[in-house]
């Protein structure tokens, strides 16, 4: 027997709503059936595929239009879904109880309406193709609309089956109302399309997240390829200026020998004119030789080659020397310079070499750009902000620095108006070399409380003085050595005793350096110094010995020996605190 629930014996019509909205079509005759088996007596079939009509049992069938049995009548009345009865061409011949009360209609209306009045759609064609589906034993399933009596219209679900008479074959049309299930699979079509949609949109966006990505992976491939070539022609760009500065540097030095021997008057008389011209030669040379240091520095810092003499030094002298030393220009050009400082020595971890370059390029910025009448004030002080610091500031009376280019001046190549002279690199390099001190380079324009003016302020950190220690020392040395090294902030201690070494060591303050004093006869200091190369904490320490103008064969093998730095005298002024300068050594947190 054919199972009735196996959809693939049955044929489903889905109407589209459109189509439903036709008026539908009269049903057209159909052509006669074969004639069902017939058993003895009146009978009737429900025919279902597989189901033979001889399998039947017999009915006795009342007076009806169509006689059918009481039996048949209380079973087609019984039905739980609403029950048209048609003949083959669909004209119903009538209607149980439940599609009385399911469509509103009489029984009357029903017997005088064909089925297409009813469901939706169903026309002829339909029909036939009905009919043609139960000879083949294959379900007929139409899904379409169906009408009430009010006019409403509510989706259904129309299954039919053909009942066999023995003189007659008719259409039964089981009609159930699908509206919940249509509206929950409506809901769940609208869920579906907002979920597929959502998927569409979350697919759109991954592809454009990727083409994305891609793009951005594309871009920044050729970003590092464009930086790395960059790289290439700047390390090319440094290599060849480096390059160009070493070759500078040879004929400049022969230049300046040269030049200051002719001054001297090493090659013959020179007149009062040629000397001007010499002299204006040998400065050239001096400022060409600061440019091209100053570009090999940068080229070092760029490729972290710079090397860095770190000392213990005192600031204010070194800041006051620098100034000196640009005196004599800044009176040419009609400007008056100053120097103060606080009495309290200052002193701060620098290369001095260095750290006198950042001065000397700050002050020349200002004697350059300050008019003839001017003034330049320099000022060493210390501060305890933003840390214990010493403060060194330089103030001019020049036109100052626009807004704009404030914030730029320190970059390298950097100029102020397109016909400044120069090269762009004393801040540049002056910004650098802070940077290395653990420093601060700051710019002001206008002078803080003035209408104009520029103010260039370098912050170093502050160190404690080196102490400084004078053993075996005769009274003339300890007296020279106190007004020249103590006044400048060194804590000197002198210690004349000559019984040994241990008599002389430090019990309060470990030394930075030690100075010995052998100007006298013996050899007491030959034996300290033996003493100090053999003790563990004081055999790395910088050692100075004072000697007298002359110097015997076996002091002079002693010192050499050791390798001792030796002052001999007579000592010009500031030649013993030269020699502090670079004897302490002192590097800063944080570097090399």
């Amino acid at each position: 027997m054919t199972d009735r629930r196996d959809m693939a014996q049955t044929m489903m019509i889905d109407f589209h709503p459109a189509r439903v909205e036709e008026k539908p079509e009269k049903p057209e005759p159909l052509p006669p059936s074969p004639p069902p088996p017939r058993a003895a007596g009146q009978r009737f079939v429900v025919r279902r595929p597989g189901m033979l009509s001889s399998k039947a049992a017999p009915l006795k069938l009342p007076q009806h239009p169509v006689a059918l049995s009481n039996d048949l009548i209380n079973f087609f009345e019984g039905i739980y879904d609403a029950a048209l009865l048609t003949d083959m061409q669909g004209n119903i011949i009538d209607a149980n109880v439940r599609a009385v009360q399911f469509f509103g209609f009489t029984r009357d209306h029903f017997k005088r309406s064909v089925i297409g009045d009813i469901i939706a759609g169903i026309g002829g064609a339909i029909l036939e193709t009905i009919n043609n589906n139960l000879r083949n034993n294959q379900f007929t399933l139409l899904q379409t609309d169906c009408r009430r009596n009010d006019g409403t219209r509510f989706p259904a679900e129309i299954s039919t089956s053909l009942i066999a008479l023995s003189k007659k074959q008719l259409l039964c049309f089981f009609v159930r109302d699908v509206s919940v299930r249509r509206t929950a699979e409506e809901a769940l079509q609208k869920a579906h399309d907002a979920l597929t949609l959502q998927v569409e949109e979350r697919t759109r966006a991954n592809q454009e997240l990727v083409q994305e990505i891609a793009e951005r992976q594309r871009i920044e491939n050729e970003l590092t390829a464009a930086i790395a070539q960059l790289q290439q022609h700047d390390e090319a760009k440094s290599e060849f200026i480096s390059n160009v500065s070493h070759e500078f540097r040879t004929p400049l030095t022969s230049i300046k020998y040269f030049t200051d021997n002719m001054i001297r008057g090493i090659v013959g008389d020179i007149s009062r004119k040629g000397k001007e011209y010499l002299s204006m030669i040998l400065a050239d040379c001096d400022r060409l030789a600061r440019t091209v240091e100053d570009i090999l520095d940068l080229s070092r810092i760029d490729a972290d080659s710079l090397r860095m003499n770190w000392v213990r030094a005192p600031i204010g002298r070194l800041v006051k020397r620098t100034v000196d030393s640009l005196r004599v220009q800044a009176e040419k050009e009609g400007l008056r310079i100053t120097c103060t400082m606080d009495e309290e020595a200052l002193f701060a971890t620098c290369d001095v070499q260095k750290f006198e370059r950042v001065i000397l390029n700050i002050v020349k910025n200002a004697i350059k750009f300050t008019p003839g009448g001017g003034h330049i004030e320099v000022h060493v002080h210390p501060a305890s902000t933003p840390y214990e610091s010493i403060w060194i500031t330089v103030c001019d009376t020049g036109p100052g620095i626009p807004p704009e280019h404030i914030g730029r001046v320190t970059e390298r190549y950097y100029r102020v108006g397109e016909y400044v002279s120069g090269t762009g690199l004393g801040l540049a390099i002056c910004k650098e070399l802070m940077a290395f001190h653990n420093g601060i380079l700051d710019l002001q324009s206008p002078v803080p409380g003035t209408a104009g003016g520029t103010q260039v302020t370098v912050v170093l950190p502050r160190v404690s003085p080196p102490h400084v220690y004078l053993l075996n020392a005769t009274p003339p040395a300890a007296q020279a050595l106190y007004k020249e090294v103590a006044s400048q902030g060194y804590p000197l201690h002198v210690s004349e005793a000559v019984s040994g070494f241990g008599d002389v060591l430090p019990s309060v303050e470990k030394p930075a350096v030690i100075m010995l004093d052998w100007t006298g006869p013996g050899m007491n200091a030959g034996i300290m110094l033996a003493h100090m190369q053999g003790h563990p904490d004081y055999s790395a320490l910088p050692r100075l010995v004072l000697t007298g103008e002359s110097l015997d064969a076996t002091r002079d093998e002693i010192l050499q020996g050791l390798g001792v730095a030796v002052l001999q005298a007579p000592w010009s002024p500031g030649h013993v605190l030269n020699m502090l300068e670079g004897m302490i050594p002192d590097p800063p947190v944080g570097k090399p």
